[in-house]
């Protein structure tokens, strides 16, 4: 990705911010689908940050504890047309 001759061109359209995300929803995908204003601020982040919660409880006894030592762990989402 970072080797493509256009990506510092094309940078900024890889990776949005929520709020990017929520004005874009707002203005193309509210008004065909009728979904509440700021849909992604009031419902898909808190389903989001549900759906994590479930995912690291349900693993949470099989992570290694050791003093000195952490990770991060990362989750993808992927929306669709059916929200």
């Amino acid at each position: 990705q970072k080797k493509d001759p256009h990506y510092k061109k094309l940078k900024e359209d890889t990776v949005w911010t929520f709020n990017r995300l929520n004005e874009y929803i707002n203005t193309y995908v509210a008004p065909v689908r009728r979904l509440q204003r700021n849909w992604v601020t009031r419902q898909l982040l808190p389903e989001m940050h549900r759906i994590s919660t479930h995912v690291f409880s349900a693993v949470k006894d099989k992570l290694a504890c050791r003093v000195g030592f952490f990770e991060i762990y990362g989750m993808d989402f992927m929306i669709d047309s059916s929200l």
